[in-house]
């Protein structure tokens, strides 16, 4: 099989597999050691390797449904399946291709537009924390042991407080409403159409938390992407002074998640009670 195969035909599992590692494929983004993303034909790309989820899939599908695509558009999933090979389970995630430009260095008027996708999320809410459908919690927030999988804001509260264990003052979050949050608005994730319209992708660490958690992730970040994470952080809603403790307790919590062990127990709901 080609690359110059019917783009109109059906492709199978096994036909997107098979481009994915062909020598000729046209990989559009992705990092080299980590999921990559191919383009299969005018209308889909696939984005594929070990840390693609299906969480990251129902995340992405989920925000298409709930996102005013006239504030963002949200690439459409067509498809998502794993392969296992030799104990290697890797993720296929199919979707509709989005034609624009990726760059590092954002505007201040694209920093404007960002902005205004963050107000468009706070006004998105959900009861429940974790994931915009359901399963485990994933990202920078909860990468030290295991993938939480949060029934309660009490339970996300107390994993989280875990890791603050010399720390009077402790997270304290069933009072904050929860917002759809990104929670990984690098540059690399946001193409911009020559409509003028944005599009976000990869939606793997997207959920519903209290607003501080996306803050935090741009201040955990600052200096990634030169002055754009500070920039924004400049330009959002202030916080409460509230908002601003429990904050610093987060990305304390994060730190400390980063810099010691702690113990498995409290990553998933049945281990939090």
């Amino acid at each position: 099989m080609t690359l110059e195969a019917n783009r109109n035909a059906s492709l199978s599992n096994s036909d997107i597999v098979q481009r994915c590692h062909h020598p000729e494929r046209q990989i559009i983004g992705g990092l080299p050691y980590g999921n990559l993303v191919v383009k299969l034909s005018a209308e889909l790309v696939v984005k594929f390797g070990p840390g693609v989820s299906v969480e990251e899939a129902d995340n992405q599908r989920r925000a298409f449904e709930l996102l005013n695509c006239s504030v963002v558009r949200v690439p459409r999933v067509t498809d998502f399946f794993t392969r296992t090979d030799s104990g290697r389970t890797t993720g296929y995630l199919v979707m509709e291709y989005i034609d624009g430009d990726i760059s590092e260095s954002v505007t201040s008027y694209q920093i404007d537009q960002i902005v205004k996708i963050l107000s468009h999320f706070s006004t998105i809410q959900c009861p429940h924390p974790g994931p915009l459908q359901t399963g485990v919690s994933r990202g920078l927030l909860w990468q030290d042991s295991g993938k939480p999988n949060f029934e309660t804001v009490k339970q996300m509260e107390l994993w989280l407080n875990l890791r603050l264990p010399r720390v009077k003052s402790k997270l304290a979050l069933e009072r904050y409403p929860l917002v759809l949050c990104h929670l990984d608005l690098a540059p690399r994730n946001i193409i911009w159409l020559k409509d003028g319209s944005v599009c976000l992708l990869d939606w793997a660490s997207a959920g519903f938390y209290p607003r501080f958690f996306e803050i935090c992730l741009l201040k955990i970040m600052k200096g990634a992407h030169g002055n754009y994470e500070t920039t924004l952080r400049d330009r959002l809603e202030n916080l409460t002074d509230d908002e601003e403790a429990q904050m610093l307790l987060l990305e304390q919590s994060f730190y400390n998640g980063i810099h010691y062990y702690f113990p498995q127990c409290g990553t998933t709901s049945s281990g939090i009670n």
